[in-house]
């Protein structure tokens, strides 16, 4: 079983973990010239578009959707139409690996992401970031659009919300 840690491989080798250099490179994306432009559009284009799980959510969605509009990468292509609910969307991340040993659903949602994209800085926002956000609803997943204001997805389409100091912060390159 292999881990990638900073630029590190860990390899468990005769029941012990060691650390090698890794031979892996990740490729890393880069923001299209037009980004801004891009997720501004997606975001108007989708600002009355409802909730639906499994087509049009938190994820699949909106953090998908802004990450195609920034790097033109589509990370939810084949995974659209596969669950029906948030517990079968929890499910389908479980099942596919995503949220190895989480407890919680912040836990959970964090591994999703972290399986995607990287950790970026929440002292050095930017804009463009996907935000994990809080509510009575529960946790979820916005687009930052300002330095303290992210987008996220309401039953009723995109409503921007306040950014908690401190907020887990993921960058799409």
């Amino acid at each position: 079983r292999q881990f990638q840690d900073e630029g590190w491989l860990r390899r468990r080798c005769w029941g012990r973990i060691v650390r090698v250099r890794s031979v892996i490179l990740l490729t890393r994306m880069a923001r299209l010239p037009d980004w801004q432009v891009r997720l501004f559009r997606f975001l108007n284009d989708h600002r009355s578009t409802e909730l639906v799980y499994g087509e049009f959510d938190c994820v699949i969605g909106l953090v998908a959707g802004a990450v195609r509009a920034q790097t033109g990468h589509d990370y939810a292509a084949d995974h659209i139409g596969k669950y029906k609910d948030e517990i079968s969307g929890l499910l389908y991340a479980r099942r596919s690996g995503w949220e190895e040993g989480a407890s919680t659903v912040d836990a959970r949602l964090m591994g999703l992401m972290d399986h995607f994209l990287r950790r970026s800085d929440p002292a050095r926002p930017h804009r463009g970031n996907i935000v994990m956000l809080y509510s009575e609803a529960g946790p979820g997943f916005g687009v930052r659009v300002s330095r303290i204001k992210a987008v996220a997805l309401t039953p009723n389409g995109l409503a921007e919300f306040d950014i908690a100091p401190g907020s887990p912060e993921w960058s799409p390159c």
